[in-house]
């Protein structure tokens, strides 16, 4: 159970970064680079912690 939570929250965090790139090139949102960074992996994080949920053993 453990190694299948880390693998879909891996996942998860992934999706959650290509996700998050593509809205913001389709909305035309244009971040300097650190800021584009911290805005993706912030909302990477949020997704995959949300996803890791009924795995509780690695939250």
């Amino acid at each position: 159970m453990l190694i299948a939570g880390i693998v879909i929250s891996l996942i998860a965090y992934y999706l959650a970064l290509k996700w998050g790139s593509h809205l913001l090139e389709n909305n035309d949102i244009v971040l300097p680079t650190f800021t584009r960074w911290l805005v993706l992996n912030t909302f990477a994080f949020i997704v995959s912690s949300i996803v890791a949920l009924p795995f509780p053993s690695i939250l």
